[in-house]
């Protein structure tokens, strides 16, 4: 081993910390097996047939990721997931001419950003992105 210590005319406190670190790396430390297993996270493991089936024809009956997220305790990319494996369309509800135009106004009379998504329901950053491509805000 080298002797990092022979350059050091004072012991210093980075000196003390080196010693430190060489007497730590050189314990042996027990094995742990005895760890428990957490459990699997996989949705097929989670979630039954009948319920993956219930939420599947809840989101094509209208109910949203978001709501269904909520209803089953999950999140709403998984809800996603369990549509897309059964076959289902994702739908991302889109903004209309109307409802952009509207944004922009909003913006221009001075409303924030945050607010104006509170007031349309929307994700903030959906509405910086209609303003920036609407030439208000940076580059998207």
């Amino acid at each position: 081993m080298v002797d990092l210590m022979g350059c050091y005319c004072k012991q210093t406190e980075q000196a003390k910390r080196v010693k430190r670190a060489q007497k730590l790396s050189a314990q042996t430390w027990p094995e742990r097996n005895d760890m428990p297993v957490p459990p699997r996270q996989k949705i097929d493991q989670r979630l039954t047939d009948a319920v993956k089936g219930e939420i599947v024809d809840a989101y094509r009956n209208g109910a949203s990721g978001a709501e269904l997220a909520e209803r089953y305790g999950l999140a709403r990319s998984t809800v996603l997931k369990v549509v897309r494996a059964a076959g289902g369309q994702v739908r991302y509800p889109r903004m209309t001419a109307e409802e952009k135009a509207e944004v922009v106004r909003l913006y221009l009379a001075g409303m924030r950003q945050v607010d104006i998504a509170a007031q349309l329901g929307r994700h903030k950053s959906l509405i910086w992105h209609i303003l920036a491509r609407a030439g208000l805000m940076g580059s998207p």
